[in-house]
């Protein structure tokens, strides 16, 4: 959430690096908690997606080649869950932030299935010629998301550590 905030010019010193009426100051983050939360919010929002794909569209994602290779490895029905369970864990991780070392154990949980995926795209890919880059390059895109939110994770973990709502 974007804050904006004007000043008058009643209440400027005459710093150049104040803000006056016809500047904004922008600020994106109050702090490393509201940071690492809109990473995750992606993430989330990717995993519940495919997940309620996989779900309620099982056939479809079971008749592309690219997914029918996972398809030999799990049923699409266990991937939804397993997309799902990633997706539950990345809410909780972002409505609220209570630990570091929960912060660390989900974006492992989802590292290991992103990057499971993303490789199997990418040996699909280098095997088939048929086959386009379309998904190495968004469950790489993805990948970058994870690997951002997991460098976000806050390096000090309090007790009742919360996201700021304001």
């Amino acid at each position: 959430m974007l804050c904006v905030k004007l000043q008058s010019m009643s209440e400027t010193t005459g710093d150049p690096r104040e803000e006056t009426p016809h500047r904004v100051q922008r600020r994106r983050f109050r702090g490393p908690i509201e940071a690492a939360v809109w990473p995750g919010v992606v993430i989330f929002l990717a995993y519940a997606g495919y997940g309620l794909g996989m779900l309620f569209q099982s056939a479809r994602f079971s008749r592309t080649p690219a997914y029918g290779n996972l398809t030999q490895v799990l049923d699409i029905h266990i991937w939804a869950v397993i997309h799902l369970i990633v997706a539950a864990l990345f809410a909780a991780y972002v409505s609220l932030i209570a630990s570091r070392l929960f912060g660390i154990i989900v974006h492992i949980y989802g590292l290991i299935v992103v990057g499971t995926w993303w490789l199997a795209f990418v040996i699909r890919w280098l095997t088939d010629e048929s086959t386009t880059i379309v998904n190495v390059v968004s469950w790489g895109v993805l990948l970058l998301i994870m690997g951002r939110s997991a460098s976000l994770i806050p390096t000090a973990s309090r007790p009742g550590m919360r996201r700021v709502t304001d």
